[in-house]
């Protein structure tokens, strides 16, 4: 029998047959979200069935579907739950089929050849149209878990809402987001970081360092167009061994030896270009002040003099002050803005991260 993580949740339920609305309570499985419907039984939805299809945005109620199946939660802190449990706590051991694990072979082998007759550039182009999004998913909670373990992880609600409200705002921008984005706060260096699979990383640090939350968007949304342009991906293909991806995607172990590689991947110029340019136009079409994403790049810019060991973000993203020149001539005259974050919600989001508490050892009773 599998134990359940959460309380009860009241949702509406529509079978997919007749277009009548159901009181339901539902809970969060290790496996899915099981549904009682009033039926006598319950129904489990395993989340590889499930498509999250509403509610990454604030105001609007959670909707899960499943087929022509739908659950809607107007309790919002069931996403937190639910991505908990369906993302960060699910086991990335999980060993794949042998089928998939061949299919991730004979894709990689592929791969392999392109890198021996048209070069490195080649192999990651390969690579990173063949891995499903799924795998590419697996692939990013390996790195995330690998560089961000769970014990240096933020346990601030109200600060992972306010970083969420403020991803999907920059995600409102894009015209054909790949990725529904899962985002990880942590302790550590200054930096950021989005990985395969629409994962981002945050150290508090970075965010530290900000002094509005335009000035965070900034960076986010370049991080999040290296994800949508496939950088990411492409990168570590180029980078990694056969062997090392299919770990990463099969779940092998807990960590995997491309998460080292990966917070030293620096992306070409081309790419660095790239994300700058389009992450200002969805910063502008989600209607967010792109001059904070100038303002972030004049001040690490000003820190070209620190050692890269204190501020990794310079040793993987180059040439800020040009950058910073380049964006600004780029900003339209036209655009129009509005606040990203009420003033209470930045407080929240910019003060210190709760983390988790360590275990309490245990007290000796051996007499002395």
């Amino acid at each position: 029998m599998i134990e359940a993580i959460q309380e009860d949740w009241d949702a509406a339920y529509f079978d997919g047959v007749a277009a009548v609305r159901h009181a339901a309570a539902i809970r969060i499985r290790a496996a899915g979200v099981e549904v009682d419907a009033g039926y006598g039984t319950s129904i489990l939805w395993r989340y590889d069935d499930v498509e999250l299809t509403q509610g990454q945005y604030p105001g609007e109620p959670v909707r899960l579907e499943r087929g022509d199946a739908a659950l809607i939660i107007e309790d919002r802190r069931f996403l937190g739950v639910y991505r908990k449990s369906h993302y960060q706590e699910r086991d990335v051991r999980q060993p794949l089929s042998w089928a998939q694990i061949g299919g991730a072979v004979i894709a990689l082998s592929i791969a392999s050849v392109g890198f021996m007759v048209y070069g490195s550039q080649a192999v990651g182009a390969v690579g990173a149209a063949l891995i499903p999004p799924s795998w590419e998913s697996r692939l990013g909670d390996a790195v995330v878990l690998t560089l961000a373990p769970e014990d240096e992880r933020c346990i601030d609600v109200p600060k992972q809402e306010a970083m969420e409200k403020l991803v999907a705002r920059i995600r409102s921008g894009l015209s054909d987001p790949r990725f529904d984005y899962d985002v990880t706060i942590a302790s550590g260096m200054l930096n950021a970081f989005a990985a395969p699979g629409g994962r981002i990383v945050v150290f508090e640090p970075l965010i530290a360092m900000t002094e509005t939350p335009e000035e965070l968007a900034g960076v986010l949304a370049h991080e999040i167009q290296h994800v949508e342009l496939r950088h990411v991906t492409r990168s570590l293909f180029r980078q990694m061994t056969v062997n090392t991806v299919v770990a990463a995607i099969g779940g092998g172990s807990t960590t995997f030896e491309g998460g080292a590689l990966f917070a030293q991947l620096a992306h070409a110029r081309g790419d660095e270009e790239a994300a700058d340019r389009e992450g200002l136009l969805a910063l502008q079409a989600a209607n967010v002040d792109a001059g904070g994403m100038v303002t972030m790049f004049q001040k690490l810019a000003e820190r070209t003099g620190v050692s890269r060991d204190q501020s990794n973000y310079l040793s993987t993203h180059p040439n800020p002050s040009e950058r910073a020149e380049t964006l600004e001539s780029m900003i339209s005259a036209e655009a129009q803005s509005e606040p990203i974050l009420t003033p209470q919600e930045w407080r929240k989001l910019r003060r210190p991260c709760r983390m988790r508490p360590e275990p309490k050892e245990e007290e000796s009773t051996d007499s002395e």
